[in-house]
């Protein structure tokens, strides 16, 4: 895979903690980003958070894979916790968050996910 073999490069190591490593490849000319992720840990959450802005695109690529949480929240960080959403990944899964939509990963470790973002980091 030509985009993996791009982002997963040391020099693309974004960040890293007990969580994940982040490999990331930002094009603000071109007005998007790429992020590749590796978990490490299943009981700590990824992501938690929203964007205003941006959408999100998300394949798992490797690993037992796991479940993502989503809820739409109003433009002042409201919501309804009768409106989330609880899915069951796996590899070869894809998720879109639209902006303004809270999203959490509880993935295995060992998993790999690449990201599309609309938006440079």
């Amino acid at each position: 895979m030509l985009i993996e073999n791009l982002l997963f490069r040391p020099e693309n190591l974004a960040h890293e903690d007990e969580r994940r490593a982040i490999y990331e490849l930002n094009c603000p000319k071109e007005g998007f980003s790429l992020q590749g992720f590796v978990v490490k840990a299943a009981n700590l959450p990824l992501g938690k958070h929203a964007h205003e802005r941006k959408h999100e695109l998300f394949k798992i690529l490797e690993g037992e894979g796991g479940i993502v949480f989503t809820c739409p929240i109003n433009g002042k960080g409201e919501m309804s916790p009768s409106d989330a959403d609880a899915t069951n990944v796996s590899r070869g899964s894809i998720i879109h968050v639209r902006n303004f939509t809270a999203h959490t990963f509880y993935l295995t470790p060992g998993s790999r996910m690449i990201c599309f973002s609309t938006a440079p980091f």
